[in-house]
């Protein structure tokens, strides 16, 4: 059994019939599930997807990252293509309101919303919802990984809009997608805000299997200083990691440093 990965967007395409934008949505099929990880921002995975001859009303499941609006805020213009409403799997934060900004003092400064504008009654109408902070086995090679333990908890990412104010966001739903491969596991991630070094350790906790063959998605490097992209590089070559595949918020910095190939929107993969 082999995994196909469909790109459906991401930030660049060298097609010109193909929409790109900030945001990942990739299509997983491994002829037992065919699993929508992530949605992008907008309808633009729907138009790649008919253009690349992506039948979405075969989804089995969805697999939410987390909850930002470049992940999280297509999910809306899935409905007209799944009557038979299959199930998303996501973090129970994913719903949460965030901005991007900070405290100064004890005040709080927003820059920008940057969760979606989803109407929560909508989408849970439609999909039923898993929300899990555990590991969510999803046929017999999938696992969703719930929230990831952190090395660095205490990694701030914005604003959180409570009932009574703001609070510090650490992005605990940060989390990725496993298949166990014939070569080993393939980790796919949105975003990596959890830290792909601690990301990669606890994929192979719960799966139970050592060897990675592939790391695929958003490694937020782009911004990364030298000693951590020092300490990441190290981290991947003592683990073995030969097929790296850096996309949307890596970076060119980040794929140069980890020697990773690029992934645009409306490229395939095809791995074991």
């Amino acid at each position: 059994m082999s995994l196909k990965i469909t790109v459906l967007l991401e930030n660049h395409t060298r097609r010109a019939d193909l929409n790109s934008g900030v945001g990942l949505s990739l299509w997983l099929d491994d002829g037992e599930q065919r699993i929508l990880f992530d949605t992008g921002q907008d309808q633009r995975f729907c138009h790649n997807a008919q253009r690349l001859g992506i039948d979405l009303s075969t989804t089995s499941s969805v697999v939410l990252s987390h909850g930002h609006y470049d992940h999280f805020g297509g999910l809306p213009f899935l409905i007209p293509y799944t009557p038979h409403k299959p199930e998303v799997i996501c973090h129970p934060d994913v719903f949460l309101t965030r901005y991007a900004g900070g405290f100064i003092g004890s005040h709080a400064i927003k820059i920008k919303k940057i969760s979606p504008e989803n109407n929560k009654t909508q989408l849970q109408t439609h999909f039923p919802f898993q929300l899990s902070r555990q590991p969510v086995n999803i046929g017999t090679r999938f696992i969703f990984a719930g929230e990831i333990p952190r090395s660095n908890p205490n990694k701030r990412f914005g604003l959180i809009e409570n009932n009574t104010g703001y609070e510090t966001d650490y992005v605990r739903d940060d989390s990725c997608l496993i298949w166990r491969g014939s070569q080993g596991l393939v980790i796919i991630v949105g975003c990596s805000h959890s830290g792909i070094c601690d990301i990669i350790d606890y994929a192979k906790q719960i799966a139970g299997v050592e060897k990675v063959s592939a790391v695929i998605g958003g490694l937020h490097l782009r911004s990364a200083g030298l000693p951590e992209m020092l300490r990441t590089r190290r981290y991947f070559q003592q683990q073995k990691i030969n097929l790296i595949y850096g996309c949307h918020c890596t970076g060119g910095w980040g794929r140069l440093w980890l020697n990773a190939q690029p992934l645009n929107t409306g490229d395939i993969l095809n791995l074991d």
